[in-house]
C-alpha cells in the first residue's frame, strides 16, 4: 500500500476560501468539504457541496431540505477579497453531471496551487448519500448540529 500524501499547507486555505465565498439564501451554516489525493493523475481533488438540513417543528416537521446558495468564484479565482495566494485556475466548467460519486451538477475549476496540480468541484445540490449535517429548528429558530444516540439521530 503507497504511503499517503502529506495534506499541502494551502489546502486549508482554500477549503477557508471556498467556506467564505458561499453564501448560504437561508438558514444554514455548514458546506460539506472533502479533499484527497487522485494517485492515477496525481493531483488533488477538493469537492464542496450543500449539505442535508432536517426541519424540525411546524408543518414542515422531519422533512429533509438544504439551503440554495451562491457561489462567488470569481473572488476566489481573481484576487478578490478571500482569493487564495498561489492559486493558479487554468480552466472552468459547468458539468451537468459526472461519473465520480459525487455525480450531479457542478462547478469544476482546474488548476494548481503552490505548484501542485487540483481540481475543485462545487456540487449545485448535496451528494445524495449524505447525512444530515444540520436541523433547522423552526421551534427556537436556531440552526444545531443532530443529536446522536447509539449512531441513529435523536431529536
Amino acid at each position: 500500500m503507497p504511503a499517503e500524501q502529506p495534506r499541502p499547507p494551502w489546502l486549508h486555505r482554500i477549503h477557508r476560501a471556498v467556506e467564505q465565498n458561499w453564501q448560504h439564501h437561508g438558514p444554514g451554516s455548514h458546506v460539506s468539504l472533502t479533499s484527497g489525493f487522485d494517485e492515477d493523475h496525481r493531483l488533488w481533488r477538493l469537492f464542496a457541496a450543500p449539505v442535508h438540513q432536517e426541519v424540525y417543528g411546524g408543518e414542515e416537521d422531519g422533512r429533509t431540505v438544504w439551503t440554495p446558495f451562491t457561489f462567488a468564484f470569481t473572488d476566489l479565482v481573481r484576487g478578490g477579497l478571500f482569493a487564495v495566494p498561489g492559486l493558479v485556475i487554468e480552466q472552468m466548467a459547468v458539468a451537468s453531471h459526472n461519473q465520480s460519486e459525487y455525480g450531479g451538477p457542478m462547478l469544476v475549476l482546474k488548476g494548481s496551487c503552490d505548484g501542485e496540480k487540483l481540481v475543485l468541484c462545487v456540487r449545485l445540490d448535496p451528494v445524495p448519500s449524505s447525512e444530515t449535517v444540520e436541523i433547522i429548528d423552526t421551534i427556537h429558530e436556531v440552526i444545531r448540529p443532530p443529536r446522536r444516540t447509539d449512531g441513529a439521530e435523536d431529536r
